[in-house]
């Protein structure tokens, strides 16, 4: 998910708050910018963008940071003291079968610092 050439479409189902998640991955630095671009919106959905993280001895995530995206275009997250092992999360805060978004998720830019 996170190196995507068409994006991948998020349906909400109209049954709460149920997440999607990319497969965890390793940190490749202590802080990142993480982009999310929306292209298409289907109805109003807003859609929650959230870093979580953990360590690899750890056996809960964490959030790490988040944003809402409520329009089209390109939305970023700069998040710090990242733990060893990330996973990106994807929600709808506002709740209508059949909403939808179409999203591209580029590669994290890592930061040294």
């Amino acid at each position: 998910m996170l190196e995507t050439i068409l994006g991948d479409i998020l349906i909400h189902d109209g049954t709460g708050a149920d997440a999607y998640y990319s497969p965890p991955f390793g940190r490749g630095g202590e802080s990142a910018v993480f982009t999310i671009e929306v292209t298409v919106r289907q109805g109003a959905p807003t859609l929650v963008f959230e870093v979580e993280h953990k360590n690899a001895e750890g056996t809960s995530w964490s959030s790490a940071g988040s944003t809402s995206v409520s329009s089209t275009g390109v939305a970023t997250l700069e998040v710090s003291t990242l733990k060893e092992e990330l996973r990106l999360k994807f929600t709808f805060s506002t709740i209508v079968a059949g909403h939808f978004v179409h999203i591209i998720v580029p590669a994290p830019m890592w930061l040294p610092f």
